[in-house]
């Protein structure tokens, strides 16, 4: 497509030629004729140097010569648009494969696409325009909104319930028995898990995560929240809206993440704890005790951040402290010989 109909698509300002013709989207390094790319920062604008790109999408202030520009106040949302038009998903063929099965009392939406040997249960629904990817099972009563994506492999277990534009990646598992037992002398007696789990609009659940069933009651995600792959959300556990959930995070049951949260990757949050709105939980950080709204902790045990970086640095120096401190003491015997 011509330059200038991909800046009005984008919702960016033009600076050079609206005629270049762009067909791909490139990375900084890689970028050649005819592809667009994007610089988000001024420290990333060098990759450029001998190269010419079709078009280059930057921030408002940026100074780039001798390219075609696409000036956004957002370049990283300007590019993802971008993207978005050039590489349009293919349009799937609708209708009920005929090796899958969809028991005679499931509810479909109109144009509801069911992939081959999908599975769907008893009294389950699925709205308008969704997508149901070939090996997904759908169980008994579970609802899944309007224009959602079900990826191969994924399970909506029974009486969950999904909103609408929810994307479910491969593998992902909504309403798996939550992690409860009861001991009974040396056994672990296993308590049933009669809730469910509801998933708000605009959620994405990536590959071979998992988000349990509430014993009693419903595990809830909010609207707009994004989970990464390999993610273990526990039973009755509430997260808000807008969050991101971090490759290998792991939640543990009864916790409370508020809207706005960033958890970073292999962050692990012990069971019945809180999480602020708009707090940052550092990768790998261990959280044992609530955070406040707004707070960055990191560390294990998580502790804020400046606070945790202070106590590894002063970790790091223990080995010359006992080295010093040793010598002192040897001094000091050796005076009470004499």
């Amino acid at each position: 497509m011509k330059l200038a109909d991909l800046c009005r698509a984008v919702g960016g300002s033009l600076e050079g030629n609206g005629d270049v013709e762009i067909r791909e989207a490139c990375p900084l390094d890689e970028c050649r004729d005819g592809c667009v790319t994007f610089v988000e920062r001024r420290a990333d604008a060098g990759k450029l140097t001998g190269r010419n790109a079709g078009a280059v999408i930057c921030p408002n202030d940026l100074n780039l010569k001798g390219h075609n520009l696409v000036r956004a106040a957002n370049p990283k949302l300007a590019f993802a648009r971008a993207l978005k038009v050039l590489y349009p998903p293919p349009e799937p063929q609708r209708g009920v494969h005929p090796s899958a099965h969809v028991h005679g009392t499931a509810r479909l939406g109109e144009n509801v696409s069911v992939g081959a040997n999908s599975v769907i249960h008893p009294g389950a629904g699925i709205g308008n325009n969704t997508l149901i990817h070939p090996n997904v099972f759908i169980g008994e009563n579970a609802r899944i909104g309007a224009d959602c994506v079900i990826h191969p492999t994924a399970c909506v277990l029974r009486g969950c319930v999904l909103g609408d534009r929810v994307i479910l990646h491969c593998g992902a598992v909504i309403g798996a028995d939550g992690f409860g037992y009861a001991k009974d002398g040396e056994r672990h007696s296993k308590i049933p898990q009669v809730g469910n789990v509801i998933i708000g609009n605009d959620v994405e659940i990536g590959a071979h995560s998992a988000v349990d069933r509430a014993t009693l009651g419903a595990t809830i995600i909010g609207d707009g929240t994004k989970i990464d792959n390999h993610v273990q959300i526990g039973h009755n556990v509430k997260i808000g809206k807008n969050c991101i959930l971090c490759g290998q995070v792991g939640v543990a049951g009864s916790c409370e993440i508020g809207d706005g949260a960033v958890l970073a990757g292999q962050a692990g949050i012990s069971d019945h704890v809180k999480i602020g709105a708009r707090a940052i939980i550092g990768g790998q950080a261990g959280v044992i005790s609530d955070v406040p709204d707004g707070a960055f902790y990191s560390g294990y045990p998580a502790a804020p951040h400046r606070e945790a970086m202070r106590l590894l640095a002063a970790l790091k120096r223990l080995p010359d402290i006992e080295k010093k401190l040793e010598a002192l003491l040897n001094k000091q015997n050796g005076k009470r010989a004499d």
